[in-house]
């Protein structure tokens, strides 16, 4: 019998979700020469200038992004590295830790399927708003009328 959503009702629900959790921390990183494809965003490491100084103006310009960085937004660089290297002494906890020159990358160990089956009340019409979709999925069945203990 075909589907038609004006006619036909729904009866019942399986739902089956696996967790996954990543967390990308940003790393700022020293001064480079770099050129940026505007449409891509991609960047380009370039070699160096030649003259006697490029140590000195890199770090001077390194030194100046951070000071306008500490005046701009605080100590949020320093609490960044803080959760990156709390992050980084649990190790055992990810499956993954994956670093690039922009963040580093983790992802925490898979969380088993969970599958629900909702059915209605006898002599009820069964419906399912998104909201209630995603507190089942994400396992926020507090004060709600579909348990999966009741499955």
């Amino acid at each position: 019998m075909p589907i038609e959503w004006k006619h036909n009702e729904l009866l019942s629900a399986q739902i089956s979700s696996a967790l996954v959790t990543k967390i990308k921390v940003p790393i700022s990183r020293d001064y480079n020469f770099e050129s940026l494809n505007t449409l891509t965003s991609e960047r380009f490491v370039r070699s160096e200038p030649l003259f006697s100084e490029v140590g000195a103006v890199k770090f001077f310009i390194t030194n100046s992004v951070e000071l306008i960085r500490l005046f701009t937004y605080g100590t949020f660089d320093e609490r960044i590295r803080n959760v990156s290297n709390n992050l980084l002494s649990m190790s055992e906890s990810f499956d993954i830790i994956h670093k690039t020159d922009e963040h580093i990358f983790f992802q925490l160990k898979k969380q088993p399927i969970n599958s629900l089956f909702i059915k209605g009340i006898v002599g009820e019409k069964l419906e399912l708003s998104t909201k209630t979709l995603l507190n089942l999925i994400l396992g926020n069945n507090e004060g709600s009328l579909f348990m999966k203990d009741f499955a």
